[in-house]
């Protein structure tokens, strides 16, 4: 993979006659490998970023998306820094750079200028941007210690100046309940190396904006899909202990320690985590027919009035013996959640639409991996007196809580495209007849659904 990196960076530099002024000023551009090896790549007057079909173009440099799972900014040469590339809408960020208070502040404010929208932290207030005035608020200096919430309104890349910070200079206090923390080390390092200083309870979180979590179990350590910690990252510290803690990161971990997080990349439903400044966590297993799943080509899926806030494929878990869902879910105001799975293997989408439902609530923790949350799925029974659907085989099946009936099927115009009289509870209804990417109306007796043609 390193090799066609190479070969992929020379390539694009050969056919689009790219020649970089060198101003003395050098950065880097670091890719987080699938492994978690970090490759880096000297780039030189300003950073440009767009994208190209599957590609991402980076000062001329071309990187084909799957060969990468994160990437970030750091400064190369005689200088020291930190350069972040801040998505649009809300990213969790920290600094690996020594910050000192007010300064570092209007250094970050004036690197994002017009494309920023806020900077919020968790106890000390939040500043916000007012077009042709600047930044106004209560927020008055950040600190290393600390993760802030940033809104942006473009993409853009904000950089920092200073010495590298050291980790052992910014012990950070875990109170009992969430803490916004920072991550000041400039390397990566696992989870289980990053917070060897403490001593977590059973049931202790560790969240990220886009890197999913990891749950402490008492007398096995850290699982979920927050393995490794990268440079950059804002992070979220759930304690439930009575008495506060001190956490201090070693300089470096170790090798071994460094695993890949799973992420939403790859997934058949791919949020947009960035969309929202919170979220709130589901640990789950998965029942069909009141059979729990096994097998990683499950995943499980949380929409909110049709839009996926959060996606995760089953994940085995050794200590419980459990195929477990760690979910991440983005969201900020109050909003029913329904669930939705997808088996990578037949390619089928099994939705019942009147399913187990949660109610939307930020940094919740619903499920354990003492206690996972069953999310359950029927293909053959309906649920109290609301009608029911599932897809498998490429057929939706619509089933009733009455044996006599009818299914009539409607677009949003109102035009039926298809009708049947209900025999024995259920009927089917071929897929083919439906054009996709398309909101159908289905009443059945005097209930509705919605169901999207995938």
């Amino acid at each position: 993979m390193k090799k066609r990196l190479l070969v992929l960076l020379m390539a694009f530099a050969v056919c689009h006659g790219l020649h970089a002024q060198n101003t003395g000023e050098q950065r880097l551009f670091n890719l987080v490998l699938p492994d978690n090896t970090v490759v880096s790549y000297e780039v030189t007057n300003g950073i440009d970023i767009h994208f190209q079909d599957s590609l991402m173009v980076v000062n001329g440099m071309g990187f084909h998306m799957e060969d990468f799972v994160k990437y970030y900014f750091s400064e190369g040469g005689e200088g020291n820094g930190q350069a972040s590339l801040f998505s649009s809408g809300w990213n969790w960020w920290s600094s690996y750079v020594e910050l000192d208070g007010t300064s570092s502040l209007q250094g970050l404010e004036s690197s994002l200028g017009a494309n920023g929208v806020m900077v919020k932290s968790q106890n000390d207030g939040y500043v916000s941007y007012l077009d042709g005035y600047g930044w106004y608020g209560s927020l008055t200096s950040i600190n290393n210690e600390s993760t802030y919430q940033v809104k942006a309104n473009a993409a853009c890349t904000v950089r920092l100046t200073g010495a590298t910070a050291h980790p052992a200079d910014h012990p950070i206090t875990l109170g009992s309940g969430w803490s916004w923390i920072g991550y000041p080390v400039a390397a990566s390092m696992g989870v289980e190396d990053a917070l060897a200083s403490i001593e977590p309870q059973d049931g202790d979180m560790l969240k990220s904006q886009n890197d999913g979590y990891a749950s402490y179990l008492d007398g096995y350590g850290w699982y979920g899909s927050l393995n490794t910690l990268h440079p950059g990252m804002g992070l979220m510290y759930k304690s439930n202990a009575a008495a506060a803690m001190t956490l201090v990161y070693p300089e470096s971990g170790t090798r071994a320690g460094l695993k890949a997080n799973q992420t939403t990349a790859g997934n058949h439903w791919r949020p947009n985590l960035t969309a929202y400044p919170d979220n709130m966590t589901v640990t789950a297993v998965v029942e069909l027919d009141d059979v729990e799943l096994q097998g990683e080509s499950y995943e499980l899926a949380a929409f909110a009035d049709g839009e996926c806030r959060g996606s995760a494929r089953l994940m085995y878990v050794e200590p419980i013996g459990r195929y477990v869902a760690f979910l991440t879910i983005a969201g900020d105001e109050a909003a029913e959640l329904r669930f939705r799975l997808y088996d990578a293997v037949t390619g089928n989408v099994m939705e019942t639409l009147h399913a187990t439902s949660l109610p939307y609530e930020t940094n919740a923790i619903v499920g354990s991996l003492a206690a996972p949350y069953v999310v359950s799925f029927s293909s053959t029974t309906g649920i109290g007196e609301e009608p029911e659907s599932h897809i498998a085989g490429g057929k939706l099946y619509v089933r009733s809580a009455g044996k006599d009936g009818s299914v009539v099927v409607s677009d949003v115009l109102g035009r039926v495209v298809y009708s049947q009289p209900i025999r024995e509870e259920a009927c089917v209804i071929d897929l083919d007849r439906l054009a996709p990417n398309t909101l159908y109306i289905i009443k059945v007796n005097n209930q509705t659904l919605k169901f999207i043609k995938q």
